[in-house]
């Protein structure tokens, strides 16, 4: 997974605090479909559930990239991300949490 040139250009682009741009976002949901289809069949049959936003934030927590980082590529204050986290955990797992709950349920599928 880490080989792919997209998984490649956004943790660089994480590292930089850069926003992705929307083409970057669908070849990011591309991969996610090659690579992890279990978690996008999960979180797209909930996707009624979540805000595009809310569902890109899925996609680079399960990719367990950094709340700091996601902030940056989505252009947003961490806190905003935070909340975020926040929500969807409630939404798709019906729990209160924080991100690194989000992560550890996110990361059951592949």
């Amino acid at each position: 997974m880490e080989k792919a040139s997209i998984y490649k250009q956004v943790f660089l682009k994480a590292s930089k605090g850069e926003k992705l741009t929307d083409q970057e976002w669908e070849e990011l949901e591309r991969f996610v479909v090659e690579r992890m289809p279990e978690f996008y069949k999960f979180v797209s049959s909930r996707q009624y559930a979540l805000t595009t936003n809310m569902y890109h934030v899925c996609i680079l927590v399960r990719l367990q990239t950094p709340i700091t980082s996601v902030a940056n590529m989505m252009g947003v204050k961490p806190p905003t991300i935070s909340k975020m986290c926040s929500v969807i955990l409630k939404k798709l797992f019906n729990k209160e949490g924080s991100g690194k709950e989000l992560e550890q349920e996110l990361i059951q599928f592949n």
